[in-house]
C-alpha cells in the first residue's frame, strides 16, 4: 500500500463541486414505507382474528418508493 497522502486542492475542488451538483433537498414526507404499511396490516388483521398467511419466500428488506 502507498503511503497516506493528502489530496491536492484541485482534487478537493472537484469532489465538493461533484457532492453539490448531486446535493438535492430531501423530504421524508415524499416516500412511503411500504414495509411498515404492511406490517401494520398484518397486525390489524392479526387483531381482527383474521387467518395470517405464511408466506413461501423469504421476506425482503423495505422498500422505499415515492
Amino acid at each position: 500500500m502507498p503511503d497516506k497522502t493528502e489530496p491536492t486542492p484541485t482534487e478537493v475542488k472537484i469532489a465538493n463541486q461533484f457532492i453539490d451538483a448531486l446535493t438535492t433537498e430531501w423530504d421524508p414526507e415524499d416516500f412511503t414505507d411500504t414495509f411498515q404499511e404492511k406490517v401494520e396490516a398484518l397486525i390489524e388483521a392479526k387483531a381482527a382474528g383474521e387467518a395470517m398467511e405464511n408466506p413461501s419466500q423469504p421476506r425482503s428488506p423495505p422498500v422505499w418508493s415515492t
